[in-house]
């Protein structure tokens, strides 16, 4: 049998295609992935990944308490407080912390959504987006505390005499839910009304049944001092949230630059 000669310029040829493709190999291999293997990180790394994920649950859950926690405002307070007491919240405050927390919530689902696809340029992203959210929330926390102020004097609601019926409503709904009296007492009443009466003294069925009653079965506080009082509360547990919050978004910029810089 006759053996097939290979020309020398075929095996240069081989050589050449060779040596090129390894050239490609190691050109690809130096290039950074697009997507993170799981597999090939440290056993930290993969601590430090289901730790993100979980610190992004948990700040998805206090975005959503403070929303329900908005809710309950609007409810409770958006409607017959602002009419009779004005605006107990500026503008500016409300837009502070609704701004704040539908940007984290966003920027957490996305960040859960980076680390489930373990894309490194969508964690990459995550990591610029809660810098700039960090930024632009510092920001505006200076702009909130220097022009912290009521929309306008709460004295002409006090000095305001009830004309509607609509206001009347109000304050019945008012009375009964805060269990309060008056602006600031039952002095505010020239004749006290029903809604005041305080149901947990005794003999309070006898003298609550007509559309007046006598001022010593009425709620002795008055409704401004409890209603700010409830809205302090919530303004205070908000406030707390948000910085946990913050404290979160920060940690898990630590995380994902960990992660990012070992894959």
């Amino acid at each position: 049998m006759q053996s097939k000669s290979v020309s020398p310029q075929t095996g240069r040829l081989k050589i050449g295609k060779k040596e090129e493709d390894a050239r490609k190999e190691k050109l690809v291999s130096s290039l950074p992935s697009a997507t993170i293997n799981i597999s090939t990180l440290s056993f930290r790394s993969k601590c430090f990944l289901k730790l993100f994920r979980l610190l992004l649950g948990v700040n998805i859950t206090f975005s959503a308490t403070i929303m329900l926690t908005s809710v309950l405002y609007a409810i409770y307070f958006n409607g017959c407080v602002s009419l009779l007491f004005g605006p107990l919240l500026s503008f500016g405050t409300k837009l502070f912390f609704i701004t704040a927390v539908t940007k984290t919530m966003l920027l957490s689902l996305f960040g859960l959504f980076a680390s489930t696809c373990n894309i490194q340029k969508y964690l990459t992203l995550y990591l610029k987006m809660a810098i700039f959210l960090l930024a632009m929330t510092t920001l505006f926390a200076i702009w909130f505390i220097l022009h912290r102020k009521y929309d306008i004097d709460l004295s002409e609601f006090k000095s305001k005499s009830i004309c509607t019926k609509e206001e009347t409503e109000c304050w019945g709904f008012i009375q009964k839910t805060f269990h309060c009296c008056g602006w600031e007492g039952t002095d505010y009443w020239k004749e006290v009304p029903l809604s005041c009466c305080n149901k947990s003294l005794k003999g309070y069925k006898e003298n609550c049944t007509s559309k007046f009653i006598p001022k010593s079965f009425a709620y002795n506080k008055g409704c401004f001092d409890k209603i700010n009082k409830y809205i302090m509360i919530l303004v205070w547990c908000v406030s707390i949230l948000c910085t946990l919050i913050l404290i979160i978004v920060i940690i898990t910029l630590i995380l994902v630059n960990y992660i990012i810089r070992e894959r």
